[in-house]
């Protein structure tokens, strides 16, 4: 029988009669013992004037009460340098009965307010995709036409033609496994030209990305890179490399990490989210964006060796790959990183505006 799980809350509502409420996360998020109950610990603030709700965690197998036993002057002190005032917080820590799902619930005479929804996925099933959606993050875009899966196929289908010319960037087949056919066994009806910095199968030309258009005269229709991008040291300069060597009107295709294990040590720097690959192939560089996302959505967790306040809690958000696909609108000379201003590389975006917790 499977004893241990995280459990996972949700914020679903305010109530009226509450100037605050929360969950303390470095212990809700702890990995628990199931067959001894699942510890739940938080606080809540009454609003002034108002009929404090009594807070009951309701579950198929019955309900609990959770009871402001105690004072919680660790969350006032917190609150405080948040800029939250708020009336004194009580605590609440109680030992409630096993449950796969579960709402909290604040109770009054003429209202009941679900709080936060809760729910424990097993240890043993936290990649089970019944649960995995707790995982993703709503505000990340999913790659579809250039996902992980359709890269390959969709590259293919830009510039497996006849005049075409196609320059994949770390074209070295390092290994076999699981890669399918590479570079010109793909694109064998267009003109293929591999690069990479060292010799060896599907390599035409050996150099360094950093200098890349100091190899070659004649622009390309396509540029594909696949999971090259997180092993330059100056990927901002082999943008600007790539930039130079695609034909006003090509395309650029490529794949990096996101979230992945370090490797092919000690040349491994940098991961990428969609964002960083829009600044780096930006309309200032003279890209049009036309896709860009994150696919295969990792679970993960805290292990036990971090540290003690860590240890257990879930990570949401992760993904392995991050893909985009732009396209060159026009040629930028002596393009300049130094020159430019955020604004140049995201538009109209803004930092988000501090939020309760800052």
């Amino acid at each position: 029988m499977q004893h241990h799980g995280i459990v996972i809350a949700h914020a679903a509502a305010s109530d009226p009669g509450l100037a605050g409420f929360g969950l303390d996360c470095p212990r809700h998020r702890a990995v628990v013992d199931r067959s001894r109950g699942l510890r739940l610990v938080g606080w809540a603030a009454p609003a002034p004037e108002a009929d404090a709700p009594r807070l009951v965690l309701r579950a198929d197998n019955g309900q609990a009460p959770l009871e402001l036993r105690h004072a919680r002057p660790d969350v006032a002190r917190r609150l405080a340098k948040e800029g939250r005032a708020l009336p004194p917080c009580r605590g609440f820590d109680a030992v409630v009965p096993d449950f796969a799902e579960a709402s909290l619930v604040a109770c009054s005479p003429s209202r009941e307010t679900v709080l936060a929804r809760l729910s424990v996925v097993p240890m043993d099933a936290v990649s089970d995709a019944a649960h995995d959606h707790v995982y993703l993050h709503q505000d990340v875009p999913m790659a579809e036409a250039l996902s992980h899966a359709n890269f390959w196929d969709h590259v293919v289908s830009l510039g497996n033609r006849p005049g075409l010319r196609v320059l994949e960037v770390g074209s070295r087949a390092v290994t076999a496994e699981g890669r399918g056919p590479r570079g010109r066994e793909r694109f064998d009806t267009a003109t293929y030209v591999g690069f990479d910095y060292y010799p060896g199968k599907n390599v035409d030309v050996v150099g360094d990305a950093h200098r890349l258009s100091a190899y070659f005269d004649e622009p390309f229709d396509l540029i594909v890179s696949f999971a090259v991008l997180e092993h330059l040291a100056m990927p901002w300069v082999a943008a600007v490399e790539m930039a130079k060597c695609l034909k006003l009107g090509g395309h650029l295709a490529l794949e990096t990490h996101f979230s992945f294990s370090s490797h092919e040590r000690p040349w491994h720097f940098f991961q990428y989210s969609d964002m960083a690959l829009r600044a780096l192939f930006s309309p200032a560089l003279g890209f049009e964006c036309l896709e860009a996302g994150l696919s295969n959505p990792i679970v993960g967790r805290f292990s036990s060796l971090a540290d003690p306040y860590l240890r257990g809690r879930p990570v949401t958000g992760l993904y392995c790959h991050s893909e985009i696909l732009c396209r060159k609108t026009r040629d930028v000379p002596d393009f300049d990183w130094s020159r430019l201003a955020p604004a140049d590389l995201v538009g109209s975006l803004r930092y988000p505006e501090p939020g309760p917790k800052g």
